[in-house]
């Protein structure tokens, strides 16, 4: 039955497999069964290791290149002997449900044993360097087998659209201040330097302030990063945005005097404005921008696979599966907090005021945090003796709530995991 759910009537695999044919009922349990895929996991790891010890270094005819090409070969068997697998079960290609039409990642997955076939078997082919590149793809067979890693990869190919719009609204920004920064900036970031001293300018001794003072053995030379043209900027807007380095554009900046003259220590501090505008914007803010449509992006993916989750399941099937998510939630809350069946009134009291109690301990943590932080080097001993009877007398606040809670729930108070690290 599960089966003619799965292959309407009329559907055949290769032409004369029926969906009733019990060859192929049979190699859909086996390549749906979950010893089959952690198999083809395996294989996929081991062809991965295999990839990261190859050496192209190493002689043909050594020991490591054979058995890495012995390994291979084995491997391709059994990328070949799975994709082959799957069509006599599935179909190869004509209907709805074949193996290549069922799943946009079976089709890479073909792909990529087909031209492992080509480069294994064909004369010659295994040295063409496409062929040896084809070889590095087995690994992106490993996200056919992982829910996670479809979720992430289809979260990344959607929001390719709204992140070119991003990237526009970036690229605008960054234009804007690359003109801005070549009219502040332009040919200012010019030092006389030496292999010696580096830049002379700022020496004690005899400084040389204009590009006509630097005569050899010294050079005038520019900063690797600067803003002489709209180019220029822009690799250094990026360069900045990558917050690597930022700091000594900005000291450069800062330090800048005009063109043909040696930059001076802090001539125009109100200059690293411009710089701190660009890492907040340019850099905090667009990063986030981009991080926020990715999280838009999958929080929407997921939703959409959450509602297609159930889309091929029977009646019987949803109604399981409805059985089990009520199973799992009594068990979660099994494992809750639960008020011992006392009379006590103490007890009765602690749970009635466990609002109150909890505002008190957080104050005491609070403090214990503020004591705590106020320790230095150099600290008199009476300060010393403070701190340390400040944390005798919290450590006593927090055992006592500790005690408090275990008379009110008994062994059910170690059920919540922060109650379990509180405790310890």
């Amino acid at each position: 039955e599960g089966l003619r759910e799965a292959y309407p009537s009329g559907y055949r695999a290769l032409f004369f497999l029926s969906s009733r044919n019990a060859f192929r009922v049979w190699l859909v349990n086996v390549v749906e069964h979950t010893i089959f895929e952690v198999v083809v996991i395996l294989v996929i790891i081991v062809s991965t290791v295999s990839l990261a010890m190859y050496s192209p270094y190493a002689a043909p005819d050594e020991d490591l290149p054979r058995t890495l090409n012995f390994i291979d070969l084995l491997l391709t068997s059994s990328f070949t002997f799975e994709a082959l697998l799957k069509t006599i079960a599935y179909g190869f290609l004509l209907h709805p449900t074949s193996y290549l039409r069922r799943d946009a990642w079976n089709r890479l997955d073909f792909v990529i044993v087909v031209l492992s076939l080509v480069a294994s078997f064909v004369a010659g082919a295994s040295h063409v360097g496409i062929f040896r590149i084809i070889r590095t793809l087995r690994p992106l067979r490993i996200i056919n087998k992982s829910t996670g890693m479809k979720l992430v990869i289809g979260v990344l190919l959607s929001s390719i659209r709204p992140l070119f719009h991003i990237g526009l609204v970036m690229g605008f920004f960054f234009i804007i201040f690359a003109i801005l920064g070549v009219s502040i900036f332009k040919g200012t970031f010019y030092a006389c330097t030496d292999q010696t001293w580096g830049d002379v300018s700022f020496r004690a001794i005899d400084p040389i302030t204009t590009s006509a003072e630097c005569l050899p053995p010294y050079r005038w030379e520019n900063s690797h990063l600067h803003f002489d043209n709209l180019g220029a900027a822009l690799i250094t807007l990026f360069s900045i945005s990558t917050i690597d380095g930022w700091v000594d554009v900005m000291h450069s900046g800062v330090d800048s005097t005009a063109p043909e003259h040696s930059p001076e220590k802090n001539n125009k501090p109100y200059l690293a404005i411009y710089f701190l505008v660009f890492i907040v914007l340019g850099s905090f803010f667009m990063i986030n921008l981009f991080i926020s449509v990715l999280i838009e992006q999958y929080n929407r993916t997921k939703e959409r696979m959450n509602n297609d989750e159930y889309a091929g399941f029977t009646e019987q099937q949803k109604l399981w599966v409805f059985i089990q998510d009520i199973v799992l939630e009594c068990t979660e809350n099994n494992k809750k907090m639960v008020v011992r069946d006392t009379n006590s009134k103490f007890v009765k009291a602690i749970v009635n005021n466990q609002d109150r109690v909890n505002n008190f301990v957080t104050v005491i943590i609070v403090l214990n945090t503020i004591i705590m932080s106020t320790e230095h080097a150099g600290q008199p001993d009476s300060y010393a003796r403070f701190i340390e009877n400040s944390n005798m007398v919290f450590v006593g606040v927090y055992t006592a709530e500790a005690g408090l809670k275990l008379a009110a729930y008994g062994h059910s108070y170690f059920n919540e995991l922060w109650n379990r690290f509180d405790f310890l």
